[in-house]
C-alpha cells in the first residue's frame, strides 16, 4: 500500500483503488488508503469544475480558449449536471475564477494536492 502515496491522482490511482477492499486493511494501510481516496477525489473535483469553465468558453475553432462566458453556458451547466440554476450558477462562477484568475490553484486541484474547500 506504500506505493500509493507516490502515484499522482488519474486513471492509474484510480484503477488501484478499485481493488481495494477496505474492510481488509489494518490502520496504517486504511490511511494510506483514505488519503489516496481524497487525493483522487479533490482530482475529480477540478477535472469537473476545468470541464465546466469548457462549458462556459466561448472557443476560438483556429486558437486557445478565449475565457469570454458564453451567455447561455449556465443553463448548460445545470442542465447536463441535472442542478438548480442556483447551483449551476455557483459551481460555474468557482470554475471560471479558478480558470481566469487562480490557474495555478486549478491546476493543484486537478493534480489532486488541494482540496475544493
Amino acid at each position: 500500500m506504500d506505493e500509493l502515496e507516490s502515484w499522482p491522482a488519474g486513471p492509474v490511482l484510480a484503477a488501484a483503488l478499485a481493488g481495494v477492499d477496505p474492510a481488509g486493511l489494518d490502520g496504517f494501510d486504511a490511511v494510506l488508503v483514505m488519503k489516496a481516496w481524497a487525493r483522487q477525489a479533490n482530482h475529480a473535483r477540478g477535472e469537473l469544475l476545468a470541464s465546466v469553465v469548457g462549458v462556459l468558453s466561448h472557443h476560438d475553432p483556429h486558437g486557445p480558449p478565449a475565457y469570454t462566458r458564453d451567455a447561455y453556458g449556465v443553463f448548460e451547466v445545470a442542465a447536463g449536471l441535472t442542478m438548480s440554476r442556483l447551483a449551476a450558477h455557483e459551481v460555474s462562477e468557482l470554475a471560471w475564477d479558478l480558470a481566469s484568475r487562480l490557474p495555478a490553484v486549478l491546476a493543484a486541484l486537478r493534480a489532486g494536492l488541494l482540496d475544493q474547500a
